[in-house]
């Protein structure tokens, strides 16, 4: 299995940065085939969303036409129950 991230080595400058700031920049650390997946994933991802939201949306079109329509055909059985 392909590791995920590359190795790096820590200066002494960034361990002593870290220990008196609590973080530090790890540059390159995530190797080119993970960074790759990351952003298919997303894409993916964000893909399926817009799919989603989509096919709610028009569902929800379509329900409030449905409804509309009982609505209306409601309204006519009345006024010919009237008559």
């Amino acid at each position: 299995m392909e590791s995920l991230i590359n190795q790096i080595t820590v200066s002494q400058e960034e361990q002593r940065f870290f220990s008196e700031n609590g973080l530090i920049k790890l540059k390159q650390i995530l190797t080119s085939e993970t960074i790759e997946g990351l952003r298919k994933l997303t894409s993916h991802s964000n893909q399926l969303k817009k799919l989603l939201s989509f096919t709610l949306g028009s569902f929800i079109k379509l329900v409030m036409t449905l409804k509309k329509r009982a609505h209306i055909i409601s309204f006519l059985h009345r006024i010919f129950k009237m008559l």
